[in-house]
């Protein structure tokens, strides 16, 4: 899990610094034939967007794609499109990745979009939320908090962060990518600017978000394996390792980029 999470983010971070493939070109992941797609979704979520999302589907499809990568930068639009977006995806049975890019918004009808993917990322200067609906009768918007839940319960397993997906709604709550990394709602990606200030508040936020991983497999290294403190405390610590390794690919790649 944590490879393949890695390979998400470096190709996350090269589409960043690169500006690589939208949609319907293929970037490949490894050696092995397996590949991944780019879904651009910056417009109004209407019916031209369920038909874009569905071709990208299709072309992953008939690519034999691993991944699908839906790019999100829009203040939403109508819930019936988005509705059919989501169901597509949750019908194509290929891991779909959501991303926020640098200065990006999944708003409304797009944070509902992000919610129904496998993993949702974020980018420095991005936001998500903000959808209350409108009109906003008791049917409508105990539809939408209802559909917000579900998808949130199915992504997180975490309560507090469903509550959050739910406060989009109820209360129009909004995200900055801080706030989103910070809370565990999102993966941060970003890429090299030379602000050290930036970096700063990248890495706190980075180590804040493991903080809770590290300790989850200690604990149950102590509580299944009965191992002991100092051992699981090790293990926690080396399972870690693979993001300050990545981040000095990501440093190389930038670099030279």
């Amino acid at each position: 899990m944590k490879i393949k999470l890695l390979i998400i983010l470096v190709l996350l971070t090269l589409l960043a610094a690169l500006s690589l493939p939208s949609y319907g070109e293929v970037v490949n992941l490894s050696n092995d034939g397996k590949s991944a797609i780019l879904i651009e979704l910056s417009t109004t979520v209407d019916g031209g967007a369920v038909l874009l999302v569905k071709r990208g589907i299709n072309d992953a499809l008939s690519l034999n794609a691993s991944i699908i990568i839906l790019k999100i930068n829009t203040y939403g639009g109508y819930l019936v499109a988005a509705d059919s977006i989501v169901d597509t995806i949750k019908n194509s049975n290929i891991k779909c990745y959501s991303w926020i890019p640098p200065g990006g918004k999944a708003v409304s009808a797009g944070a509902l979009i992000a919610l129904s993917c496998n993993k949702i990322f974020m980018s420095p200067g991005s936001l998500i939320g903000a959808a209350h609906p409108i009109p906003s009768d008791e049917k409508t918007l105990n539809y939408v908090i209802g559909r917000f839940r579900s998808l949130a319960q199915g992504l997180f397993h975490n309560e507090t962060l469903v509550k959050i997906a739910e406060d989009f709604v109820t209360k129009n709550r909004v995200l900055s990518y801080e706030d989103a990394i910070k809370l565990g709602f999102a993966v941060g990606v970003s890429f090299g600017t030379g602000s050290v200030s930036e970096a700063i508040s990248i890495t706190v936020a980075i180590g804040l978000q493991n903080a809770p991983e590290g300790l989850a497999v200690a604990f149950a290294l102590m509580s299944t394996l009965k191992y002991s403190r100092s051992y699981a405390f090790i293990i926690a610590l080396l399972t870690g390792l693979v993001e300050p390794i990545a981040g000095l690919l990501g440093v190389v790649m930038t670099t030279l980029s």
